[in-house]
């Protein structure tokens, strides 16, 4: 046996070294770039193209097979110019002869492509430059193979080296032009039931959109032919967006994910925006049915990053604020639910702090509910409802105020400090139209709302109604109060919204000293308002150190007419003069009319003559009537 063995060494031995020999004669006598105008000549033929190999073709065969060609172009389409449809400097595949020959194992070395570009297009007819490729030959018939035969090989790659490549994509009638540059891919050893490692970046760049950035990837993948799933194990993807906001936004994502048939799960999210992180899980569909879910927790979000800022001429052409369009098509597709939590989020001078949303979007109908959060010292809770499911959406919501800051509220939705105290209020309304204008203007519903403890800054009631009266007297003004203020304990009001007009009928303001109440209207899409209220003082104020007993009496016994109106943000409160003048008229009739009627025109009694006794007033104006009647 040992004489065998021998034996079958040295045949062994003697095969190796005239495959050797054989690959060095080979490798010394055989050119491949004999064959160059060959293989040209084939590819015209059967694809009408022009393959240009300028570059020189290196084989050799042992101990790898290994086929290294230099520069090469593919020509373009007939009409697409003379740019080549691609191209590259070098490409470079090997693959072991031995394990090949012995083993049926396809080793594969290091394969190599560098500067790879590719350029399609689409003309104006909508013909692509790639069209007609596929349709050159007759596909070969498929050999048949006994059912017991394995034909499998053990297939194995060295590494992947892609370098410089560049992507190209224009399209004549749309004008679309899509640019990746610079794109780089490196991999770890490919072979069944491994994971490969890899990691690469690009350029883009998007016209006419204006948007370009980069793009970093690394990652661990894994894959499972039969179960047709794809694992990223340390999945890592970074770069930046320029074109998108006014300034550039850098992004980041670390996060396992889990290719299925029917979704990608990522999990263990860590998300970078610029300086928000996010943390959680998501589920993104492979499928037109699959619902896309989120459960994200965020710490600090600035929303104003990401708002393009209004261009100076148009602010100072309109005051007029631009309606926001309804994103429809958007909502209509989406399929959706989860939830999103952040520790703040800042939207133009509004702060929110301790956010809780969650979202259900399915058929064209997306709601958010709940929504609370945390502001100006107080908290916000609402119930949003968009319904696109019709040709023209439909907004619902159901929002509640309790114990926000008024001169927080104030400062950052009208940029003024006039007011101070704590708001609360409810407001459950529904709209229509595909922009925020038309939805103001068709308004229904109702709200109300209670302003407690504070004070209008800027204004001073009292001393306004102090004017009025001097005026009426024809006396001298008084001095105004400095700052002007007006203190009120609770400012009430409720109403029904009509077509965007809110319309209360039991405005009730309680201060120190006066009451006020009345009625008036709120044009919420034109931001004005327009009150007429009445006020009457209960008693000397404990500021007001120079009030006569004569100017105290004639402002407690009148009801003084007052008028707010104006735009929402900074309205007017006066007392209404105009009114005040009538109630004045109107008394001074009265007045002579009871005199009249209760004889104050007649002539005292002649001396020596004996007073009648004096009636009763009331039974007086009685006989007077009586009198008035007979006639």
């Amino acid at each position: 046996m040992g004489r065998i063995f021998k034996y079958l060494a040295i045949v062994a031995g003697a095969l190796l070294a005239l495959i050797i020999v054989a690959g060095i004669a080979f490798s010394l006598f055989f050119d491949p770039n004999d064959f160059r105008d060959k293989i040209q000549a084939g590819v015209k033929e059967s694809t009408g193209r022009d393959l240009v190999i300028e570059g020189d073709i290196e084989l050799s065969v042992f101990p790898w097979l290994a086929l290294d060609v230099g520069r090469t172009s593919f020509g373009n389409a007939p009409g697409f110019g003379d740019e080549p449809m691609a191209r590259f400097e070098k490409a470079k595949l090997s693959v072991k002869l031995l394990p090949m020959l012995l083993r049926r194992e396809v080793s594969i070395g290091n394969a190599e492509l560098q500067s790879l570009q590719v350029n399609l297009s689409v003309d104006s007819g909508g013909r692509g430059n790639w069209e007609g490729l596929a349709e050159g030959g007759e596909e070969a018939p498929a050999e048949e193979t006994p059912d017991e035969a394995d034909t499998s090989l053990a297939v194995s790659v060295s590494s992947i080296n892609v370098s410089d490549a560049e992507f190209a994509y224009a399209d004549a009638r749309t004008g679309d032009r899509y640019t990746i540059k610079n794109a780089n891919l490196k991999t770890g050893k490919v072979a069944a039931g491994m994971g490969v490692s890899i990691e690469g970046g690009l350029s883009f760049d998007l016209q006419p959109n204006g948007m370009s950035g980069d793009v970093d990837i690394e990652s661990n993948v894994m894959f499972d032919p039969d179960a047709g799933t794809m694992a990223f194990d340390n999945l890592q993807i970074s770069g930046f967006v320029e074109g998108v906001m006014d300034a550039p936004v850098t992004w980041g994502i670390k996060t396992n994910a889990h290719v299925g048939g029917e979704a990608v799960a990522l999990n263990d999210i860590v998300l970078l925006l610029d300086d928000t992180k996010f943390t959680g899980a998501m589920k993104i569909p492979r499928g037109a049915d699959g619902a896309f879910e989120v459960d994200l927790v965020a710490d600090a979000l600035d929303l104003n990053r990401y708002m393009v800022p209004a261009a100076e001429e148009d602010a100072q052409a309109s005051e007029e604020a631009v309606p926001v369009e309804i994103p429809l098509d958007l909502i209509r597709a989406l399929n959706a639910r989860g939830s999103l939590k952040l520790g703040s989020v800042t939207l133009g001078g509004l702060l929110f702090e301790n956010v809780d949303l969650g979202m259900n979007s399915a058929n064209g109908k997306m709601r958010l509910h709940p929504i609370s959060a945390d502001m100006f010292d107080g908290s916000y809770k609402g119930d949003v409802r968009i319904d696109a499911s019709g040709s023209t959406a439909v907004l619902s919501v159901n929002e509640t105020l309790a114990g926000v800051s008024l001169a927080s509220l104030a400062g950052a939705m009208f940029e003024k400090e006039n007011l101070t105290g704590q708001i609360n209020g409810n407001f459950k309304l529904t709209g229509r139209g595909d922009d925020t204008a038309q939805m103001q203007k068709t308004l229904n519903g109702t709200m109300s709302f209670e302003l407690l403890d504070g004070a209008w800054e800027g204004v001073d009631l009292w001393y306004e109604l102090r004017r009025a009266r001097a005026l009426l007297k024809q006396e001298a003004a008084p001095e105004p109060s400095d700052p002007p203020r007006t203190r009120f304990s609770s400012v009430k009001a409720t109403g029904v919204v009509t077509n965007g007009v809110f319309q209360n009928d039991d405005f009730l303001a309680e201060m120190p000293f006066m009451q006020v109440n009345g009625r008036g209207s709120v044009d919420i899409p034109a931001a004005t308002v327009d009150y007429r209220l009445s006020a009457r003082v209960l008693s000397k104020p404990e500021f007001a150190t120079d009030v006569s007993d004569e100017e105290l009496g004639d402002l407690t016994k009148t009801v003084i007419p007052v008028r707010i109106s104006g735009p929402l943000s900074d309205p007017g409160i006066k007392p209404d003069v105009e009114d005040m003048l009538k109630q004045r008229v109107e008394e001074e009739i009265k007045d002579r009319l009871f005199d009249k009627l209760l004889g104050g025109d007649e002539e005292p009694a002649a001396e020596g003559e004996e007073a009648e006794e004096e009636k009763d007033p009331e039974d007086a104006l009685k006989d007077k009537l009586k009198d008035l009647l007979k006639r």
